[in-house]
Formats: C-alpha cells, sequence, structure tokens
C-alpha cells in the first residue's frame, strides 16, 4: 500500500484528507465560487440583462463576464475534483485511480456548463454531487487520524469574532476578508474559522501551555458571542429606524 500524506493544498490531489479538512476546503471552494457568482451576477446586472440567460449572454460578447463563468468553472472542477479525490483516498485506504477525478472534473464542467441551456439540468447534476461530497464527509477514513491536543475542537470564538478575533490570535491574514462582512460569504468565512481555528491559533501561539489554551479560547468565545449578539441587535434597530 502506498504511505499517503494528509494533504489540505487546494491545487493538489495527492495524498489524502481528513473529514474535517475535507470540510474545511469545501467550505473555501464554496466561498471562492460565492465570490465569481457574486461578481458575474452584479456584471450581468451592469450589463442590462435581468432574466440571466447565458445563452444570450453569451451573444452578447461581453468578455469580463464569459472570463468570469469559464473562471467559474474552472475553479470548481478543478479544486472539488481534487478536494473528493484526495477524501476518496482516505475513504479507500490508498490513492485511487486517477481516471476517476478526471471523470469528476469532465462531470463538474458538464453540470456547469449545461446551466448554458437549462437550470435545471445544471441544478440535478450539481445536487447529485452534492449529496455525494456529503456522503463522504460522514464515511470513516482509513488513514486519517485526529489532531493531537483536541484542536479538532470547533472554535465558536473564531467563528463568532471572525476577523476581529483573528487579529487578537495573531491570524492576520483573516482580515483579508473584512470587505466580505456585509455579504452571504460571512458565514461560510466564520464556519471555516471555527473549524480551523484551533489549529491556526495554536500555531501562533505555541508557547501558551495547552490547557491555557483550550481555556483562553473558551473565554473568548462567550466574549465574542455576547458581541456578535449586539452588533446584530444594533444593527438591526438601525436598519429598522432608517427604513
Amino acid at each position: 500500500m502506498e504511505n499517503l500524506f494528509e494533504n489540505e493544498k487546494l491545487f493538489s490531489f495527492e495524498g489524502f484528507l481528513s473529514k474535517r479538512n475535507f470540510l474545511y476546503n469545501f467550505l473555501f471552494i464554496t466561498l471562492l465560487l460565492m465570490i465569481i457568482s457574486m461578481t458575474l451576477v452584479f456584471r450581468l446586472l451592469q450589463y442590462g440583462i435581468k432574466q440571466f440567460n447565458f445563452y444570450d449572454y453569451f451573444l452578447s460578447f461581453d468578455i469580463l463576464g464569459i472570463f468570469l463563468f469559464f473562471l467559474l468553472i474552472f475553479v470548481d472542477s478543478i479544486l472539488t475534483s481534487f478536494n473528493i479525490t484526495k477524501r476518496l483516498n482516505d475513504v479507500k485506504g490508498g490513492k485511487i485511480n486517477n481516471k476517476i477525478t478526471f471523470f469528476l472534473i469532465f462531470y463538474i464542467v458538464l453540470s456547469r456548463f449545461s446551466a448554458v441551456f437549462s437550470y435545471k439540468i445544471s441544478f440535478v447534476l450539481l445536487f447529485i454531487l452534492l449529496v455525494f461530497q456529503i456522503y463522504l464527509f460522514f464515511k470513516k477514513g482509513k488513514l486519517s487520524k485526529p489532531l493531537s491536543d483536541n484542536l479538532e475542537k470547533f472554535n465558536f470564538g473564531a467563528f463568532f469574532g471572525t476577523w476581529l478575533w483573528g487579529i487578537k490570535n495573531g491570524v492576520y491574514y483573516s482580515i483579508f476578508f473584512i470587505p466580505l462582512f456585509f455579504t452571504p460569504c460571512n458565514i461560510l468565512f466564520a464556519l471555516i474559522l471555527g473549524i480551523k481555528g484551533n489549529e491556526w491559533a495554536r500555531r501562533k501561539n505555541p508557547e501558551i501551555e495547552i490547557s491555557e489554551f483550550h481555556n483562553i479560547q473558551k473565554k473568548e468565545a462567550k466574549l465574542w458571542a455576547i458581541f456578535a449578539f449586539l452588533f446584530y441587535i444594533i444593527l438591526g434597530v438601525l436598519i429598522w429606524v432608517l427604513n
């Protein structure tokens, strides 16, 4: 049996993925797809197309919009296929045939591109793909092992505090998602931080004793939960008053 390693890199089909990292990659890929899709929809509205008929849109020869559409297909087909392939390696307990990866790429390209002609067909194909990924998430792997020091626990402080929690814990790349704070992407970003929060924060603060580290994260979870609750209450009141 080939000696595989855990590999959470997006642009790679080598190695395997645990359920946790499979979910993390899935959420991150979905986040990328949502950003591209929102940009594409905004472009369609700019171009004056309200019915979102991609066939008519292609005839309009809007280069940027067509580029975004093909970027959506590329990101989904390549990254999703790599993610599923590595999860299958864990489920099987060894490297699967590369033909399966090529089949996944073809299937996703077909499901995305079919939207040009029929949204219904595209929806059914993508729904089947989603169900299959849910199945892979709950399937037990043969190679993956839990992280040490109980770092796989969901970090509610990271979930509620998002980029503010990231700054506090030295996870500074979280600030790149500030522009997405008031978009539907925010919940995906929060879930990503919740899943990987303990691992990332521990990596930035290795000098703290592990029990103390978990105590700090528990206290922060309460703090950021209260902050998020008050923030959205105040935001809701402001929106109500302004309207």
